[in-house]
């Protein structure tokens, strides 16, 4: 994160894909959307927040993939997928 922004943010980046969190005392928890994440090992990631207390929940594999939800502390739901859609081909 550029240090110019200051604190009260976490950022995640991979591959370069950015996710920004926004620290805040009354979160806005949207009914129905959601982050979806590729993650590179879906079978250790899904084990690891297992570990660490949360409920994964996986779901119906679409495109043939792995999919799982989770609810982060703050009551945001996330999916998890083994690999992302393919490409939409117009």
């Amino acid at each position: 994160m550029p240090e110019t922004l200051g604190g009260g943010y976490t950022w995640f980046e991979r591959e370069g894909s950015q996710i920004h969190l926004l620290h805040t005392d009354d979160p806005v928890i949207p009914a129905r959307g959601h982050a979806a994440v590729a993650v590179a090992d879906f079978q250790m990631t899904f084990d690891a927040l297992r570990a660490e207390g949360h409920e994964v929940e996986e779901g119906r594999q679409l495109w043939g993939e792995r999919r799982a939800k989770v609810i982060t502390p703050a009551g945001h739901l996330v999916e998890l997928m083994a690999d992302p859609p393919p490409p939409v081909v117009e």
